[in-house]
């Protein structure tokens, strides 16, 4: 399961939240969201993909 959600992602061609990504992936397979996000936080400690910040530009900070 690691193996798709990793080549969903790779194959995505826009942005999305955590939420729609687990949304979409849960559609074509079942997974346990606990295991998405550890997928998800594996991927970025390994540098396999990147985590992006939103960033408000009228206050000039990062939003959580």
């Amino acid at each position: 399961m690691y193996y798709y959600t990793i080549t969903f992602l790779a194959y995505l061609n826009i942005f999305k939240s955590n939420r729609e990504l687990l949304r979409d992936i849960s559609e074509a397979g079942k997974i346990a969201p606990k295991t998405f996000y550890d997928y998800i936080d594996f991927s970025v400690q390994e540098k396999i993909i990147h985590k992006i910040e939103l960033f408000d530009f009228k206050k000039n900070k990062i939003i959580n």
